[in-house]
């Protein structure tokens, strides 16, 4: 009985990879065999009212389905292990005789009252079944039970993923098309705003504004769903950190003219290097600075500093803003999360994302800030040492 355990233990631990069903059914069947000795095995699925049979080993072309009242939905219905001998299956079954099969075992798919289908494992052997072994039997049931509903849940969830990629795909362009429209009309009008009225002219500014804030939020809510996946390597290069900085804070201060920022390096320019995606690491760091401007007074100083300590690079970008308060800070990079603030611009994304991608790249982010005395965001990246 030990050996049947330790046998069990291990198929229970390759039911845990990652298997399409064809898999999964497979990998079941041939533990499930090797556990007592049988020669064949079948999966039978329920779907709605009816057991389909799913996989099977059998070595002649025979289309068993199961019977209303049969042996099968018997043992779906109840849930009990159920063993048949020669005679009793031959009396059914004709068409198996070629198989020479002795004894059948039906195994239930049950796990916590929840029925997903029966196995059956055939023996031409007359090995006896004892207790013991529909016990071990049933518990290995289980066991498979989990491995299929895993597998189910794993196909369901890739369905999911195509279906909100494509949703995705079609939202970007139907989306990004009348906004570029837009975006070029909203141009030649400031072209020719020497040409208009004042409140027109306040209106284009509006207008452009809006458009501006309607395009952030929507990359933002894209960047959010490509983020599911771990960066490739193929995406993975020699970065210099402190261009990444530069260019991040020449694009701010053209998207906020009357901010001051402030911005000190330790580190020579030739030498900040990290392993990285440039795009990914810039698409972090402005989703933090621009926080740090929008959550202050366009007088206040914010400062943008670039260290290295052993073995990491530090980024750490400190404003004089509003802050945090103590019960909130923990939950800023939450997806989704705003706090209680007088500022309703955004998604409460840009936090997240910019967590994501540094732990992509095997860094991290810590948050410290207090109400009414700002906050400061760290960023530590693993240092990169080129010869």
């Amino acid at each position: 009985m030990t050996d049947a355990l330790e046998r069990l233990y291990h198929s229970g631990l390759r039911f845990l990879l990652p298997l399409t069903p064809d898999e999964t059914y497979a990998m079941l069947v041939a533990e499930a065999t090797k556990l007592i000795g049988a020669k064949y095995g079948s999966i039978l699925i329920s779907h709605g009212n009816k057991l389909v049979r799913e996989y099977s080993t059998l070595s002649v072309p025979v289309d068993i389905k199961p019977r209303d009242k049969g042996y099968t939905s018997h043992v779906f219905e109840t849930g009990q292990p159920l063993v048949l001998q020669a005679k009793e299956i031959y009396k059914i079954h004709p068409e198996l005789l070629p198989l020479k099969i002795n004894q059948t075992v039906f195994i239930p798919l049950t796990y916590y009252n929840q029925t997903l289908g029966v196995m059956i494992l055939a023996l031409t052997s007359k090995r006896k079944i004892t207790k013991q072994h529909l016990q071990l039997l049933k518990i290995f049931g289980a066991i498979a039970t989990l491995s299929i509903r895993k597998t189910q849940l794993y196909q369901d969830m890739k369905k999911a993923l195509a279906t909100r990629d494509t949703f995705l795909s079609m939202i970007s362009h139907e989306l990004k098309t009348p906004a570029t429209a837009i975006n070029i009309y909203l141009q030649l009008l400031q072209k020719n705003a020497d040409k208009l009225d004042v409140p027109f002219i306040n209106w284009i500014k509006e207008l452009t504004q809006e458009l501006a804030d309607f395009t952030r939020i929507f990359n933002e809510l894209l960047n959010v769903e490509k983020l599911t996946t771990d960066l490739n390597l193929a995406d993975m290069q020699v970065v210099n950190l402190q261009e990444v900085v530069s260019g991040v804070l020449h694009e701010t201060q053209k998207l906020y003219p009357k901010s001051h920022i402030s911005f000190v390096s330790q580190r020579d320019d030739s030498s900040c290097f990290v392993e990285g995606n440039k795009q990914k690491l810039s698409q972090a760091v402005a989703h933090i600075l621009h926080n740090a401007v929008k959550f202050s007074s366009s007088k206040s100083m914010i400062t943008v500093q670039l260290t290295f300590d052993s073995p990491h690079y530090k980024l750490s970008i400190q404003d004089q803003g509003k802050g945090i308060a103590k019960k909130y800070v923990k939950k800023i990079a939450n997806k989704f999360y705003k706090p209680k603030t007088n500022y309703k611009d955004g998604l409460g994304l840009g936090l997240f994302i910019s967590k994501t991608i540094i732990a992509q790249h095997n860094g991290s982010i810590r948050i410290s800030s207090k109400s009414n005395k700002g906050t400061k965001v760290t960023i530590a990246l693993p240092a990169l040492h080129i010869s």
